[in-house]
């Protein structure tokens, strides 16, 4: 659920290539050349561009480390960029993931009705369809 919530932000506010490591970061300084023929020079500045990455990237590490549960926070609180924090996190539920993948598909396959009324038993299937699809796998 975290996923899906904080992908929507990502998404809203054009972010997911920074966050997945897409969108690499810009030089942080440039060398612009100033003057003409033998007085030609070249000085070291910061990139504007680099700067308004980097506030990017940080606001989104930022949100990553605000949302997260306390149980997951050692895990992403030494990140040093937001794609490092999203990799960990990745690579901490993709086990998870598919544990949690076979188990819905075995439930989906034999559904049971129990006790259920029609409604609640449409709306557990829908459930497992939804939890299913969070994962990446939609049916």
């Amino acid at each position: 659920m975290w996923k899906a919530q904080f992908l929507t932000f990502l998404r809203t506010y054009n972010l997911l290539g920074i966050a997945s490591g897409e969108e690499m970061a810009p030089a942080p300084t440039m060398e612009p050349t100033t003057g003409t023929g033998d007085g030609r020079s070249t000085t070291q500045v910061e990139n504007p561009e680099y700067t308004i990455w980097y506030r990017k990237d940080h606001t989104i590490l930022g949100g990553i480390l605000a949302t997260v549960s306390e149980d997951i926070l050692p895990y992403v609180m030494a990140a040093t960029s937001a794609a490092e924090a999203w990799g960990q996190l990745e690579r901490m539920f993709a086990s998870r993931s598919r544990a949690c993948l076979v188990q819905i598909r075995a439930q989906l396959a034999a559904p049971k009705r129990r006790d259920m009324t029609g409604t609640d038993y449409f709306k557990m299937n829908k459930t497992l369809a939804d939890t299913h699809a969070s994962i990446g796998q939609a049916l």
